[in-house]
């Protein structure tokens, strides 16, 4: 067993009835082994272990006094079977439902690791225990390897991370594998934190690596060199939706700009300004045409006093689900907009008899303002 602020790290051996006959031994019955999420069914209804060959990691959850209680455990299967194994034997085996446990509501290490994150330690997202223990490790307990547990990160688990955190913080990283189910997951976890007022930043691995992988090649300082220097995540988003493309003539240059705007889009409003800076110096791409884009994108027409208005009373998450963004103020738009373009502008006082309905202005109407 290995002791660590997550929990202890054991193993499940082979074979099928080893842990059943060890809890059976110690006056556990069958139902509360199912209970548990340990055992399962076979058709013969005998019941047998879930977890075989597998190092296991406790999933804990925080208790209503300040402590912590287990809830479940994650399985990673032994190594040796990871070019030979499908789908019926996957790498990372969690525990079932259970009255305790479900699945995406919980993140591996964060309940073992809030006091580091409640000292302003780096919360790093990663894919699996593995990944997060190495995390922890090389960083001395300066930073806290969380893992969403078998599934992409869940609206629920976000939630969970912005409210240690706080919003508006960029203490979050995403170090997801660099492989393209690990691109995947980095562009859910973005949206789904920058949806909760967060500035993630992200790691660009070696291709084929993960968190685990880098430090054990290249030692525990190269991995934190790593997450310490990470990027702002839209960035790295940006880079990777653009990489390839031709951006020679006007047209794909203005392609390349709204597939940019629709990602910065989705980040906190005071970052705007800073990623459109940089997108600019990397991609070449003008900055007035980043900034019409983005206007665009969120739904401000050059001076619509209306529209700007309406943006300012609008949930953040309904407009991400059209592809839209935050409440936004007048002064912090016009901020944006620069002497020659003034692509945005601010608001003007509308008379206070001025009943006229709200009028929503079409993608076509604001194309043609211009």
């Amino acid at each position: 067993m290995l002791d660590h602020p997550a929990g202890r790290v054991g193993y499940a051996p082979p074979g099928w009835t080893h842990l059943s006959e060890h809890l059976r031994g110690n006056g556990f019955t069958d139902a509360e082994i199912l209970g548990a999420g340990l055992g399962t069914r076979a058709s013969t209804g005998r019941v047998v272990d879930r977890f075989r060959d597998r190092l296991m990691f406790p999933i804990h959850a925080r208790t209503e006094g300040g402590g912590r209680e287990v809830v479940g455990f994650v399985g990673r299967r032994n190594p040796s079977l990871d070019a030979s194994t499908g789908i019926r034997n996957p790498k990372y085996l969690n525990t079932g439902q259970t009255p305790l446990y479900t699945k995406g509501e919980h993140l591996y290490g964060l309940a073992g690791n809030t006091a580091t994150l409640d000292r302003g330690g780096l919360a790093v997202l990663v894919e699996g225990p593995i990944d997060a223990l190495a995390v922890d490790l090389a960083s001395g307990g300066m930073m806290a390897g969380l893992a969403p547990l078998g599934t992409a990160l869940t609206e629920h688990q976000a939630g969970q991370l912005a409210d240690v955190v706080g919003a508006g913080t960029d203490r979050i990283v995403i170090a997801t594998d660099a492989d393209p189910a690990g691109v995947e997951a980095a562009v859910r976890a973005y949206e789904l934190l920058t949806a909760h007022g967060l500035d993630p930043r992200g790691v660009a691995l070696p291709a084929g690596t993960d968190p685990a992988q880098l430090g054990e090649l290249h030692g525990p300082a190269a991995l934190v060199d790593r997450l310490t220097t990470a990027e702002p995540m839209g960035r790295q988003l940006v880079d990777h939706a653009l990489t390839g493309r031709d951006l020679t003539w006007p047209e794909d240059r203005v392609v390349a700009a709204r597939i940019a705007a629709g990602i910065l889009a989705k980040a906190p409003l005071d970052t705007w300004q800073r990623e459109l800076t940089a997108v600019t110096a990397r991609t070449g791409l003008p900055a007035d045409m980043l900034q019409t884009v983005l206007a665009e994108r969120i739904g401000v027409p050059d001076a619509d006093a209306d529209a700007l208005g309406r943006l300012t009373g609008r949930d953040r998450r309904e407009d991400l689900d059209r592809g839209q963004h935050v409440p936004a103020t007048a002064a912090q738009l016009a901020g944006m907009s620069s002497p020659r373009t003034a692509v945005i502008r601010p608001a003007t006082a509308r008379p206070a008899d001025d009943a006229r309905p709200a009028h929503r202005a079409t993608a076509s109407e604001a194309q043609g303002r211009r």
